[in-house]
């Protein structure tokens, strides 16, 4: 065991990596606690307006994945620095400074979130790091930058909910991203967008193609099925609220409150997805890994 360790640790590796790996923890500290809030606030209230609201439950699930892939591949990993990651890492540094000068915190939590994957890359290779890293790309769908995505899908959600409406025979007439009945007015504000249910949507069509193993092909296609399952599940859930609200002069209790409608349209939308998608994907096939056949 110890001869092991020191052919695939050395010491000289072993101390660089941990102060590297120290050095961007002080470093970006605030950026990390900054995600770290977002995930256990937004997880806290879940029916809020936090994009967030899987993080915190996200993270335990990916950690899981990452070790227990790590155990798969821990016999082959070979333990060395790699200056292509440093590199790597050197240029999201500047990514994480531009945001600080230019007053944009989502490009630093951005940046804070990519670093995990060169610090891998530099550890175990490209091919063993990119095997290790795959989970961590769920983790994603919790940094908070889809919030950018909200005014195009405001605009696809009233626009399309307008011309549904419209076709049920309930007079709507839409300005911007109000939708006028003759019951009332309904604003298609941000936190109507369904940015919330999109974020969720990917992360669950994500694990589930890494779970079975899809092709890159089947990730794609399921990822854009997700994208559109969430598009759609928050389309149905303004039309029923609009139509509820002309139906009884804007005194349904839904109304009012209806988030939950939203989550339930989901659920129903992504279980259908997977069930009847999912197993005609493409797989990949497994390929074992060694260190003669690992790059640096």
């Amino acid at each position: 065991m110890t001869a092991w360790i020191e052919q695939h640790w050395p010491l000289g590796s072993r101390v660089a990596a941990s102060l590297l790996i120290g050095l961007v923890v002080v470093s970006y500290w605030d950026s990390l606690a900054r995600l770290w809030r977002l995930w256990t606030t937004g997880f806290l209230g879940f029916f809020g307006g936090e994009t967030a609201t899987h993080g915190l439950p996200l993270l335990l699930v990916v950690a899981y994945l990452v070790y227990r892939r790590w155990r798969e591949v821990q016999p082959v990993l070979d333990v060395r620095l790699r200056w292509g990651g440093v590199a790597v890492l050197a240029a999201l540094a500047l990514l994480w400074t531009f945001g600080g000068s230019a007053q944009i915190p989502v490009v630093q939590d951005l940046a804070v979130f990519l670093m995990v994957f060169p610090i891998v890359w530099l550890l175990y290779g490209y091919r063993l790091g990119a095997t290790l890293s795959l989970p961590l790309w769920l983790m994603i769908t919790a940094v908070p930058f889809w919030d950018a995505l909200a005014p195009l899908h405001q605009q696809v959600t009233a626009t399309a909910s307008a011309t549904i409406l419209n076709g049920l025979g309930i007079s709507t007439l839409r300005e911007g991203f109000t939708l006028s009945v003759p019951a009332g007015d309904f604003q298609v504000n941000a936190s109507c967008a369904g940015i919330r249910q999109l974020t969720s949507a990917l992360a669950v069509a994500g694990l589930y193609a890494y779970l079975e193993r899809l092709s890159t092909l089947g990730w794609a296609g399921l990822l854009i099925m997700a994208w559109m399952t969430a598009l759609v599940a928050n389309l149905l859930r303004v039309v029923i609220i609009v139509a509820l609200g002309e139906a009884t002069a804007m005194q349904h209790p839904l109304v009012s409150d209806h988030g939950w409608v939203g989550w339930g349209l989901f659920a129903i939308g992504i279980t259908v997805l997977l069930v009847a998608a999912g197993h005609r994907l493409p797989r990949s096939r497994p390929r074992a890994l060694s260190l003669a056949s690992t790059p640096a």
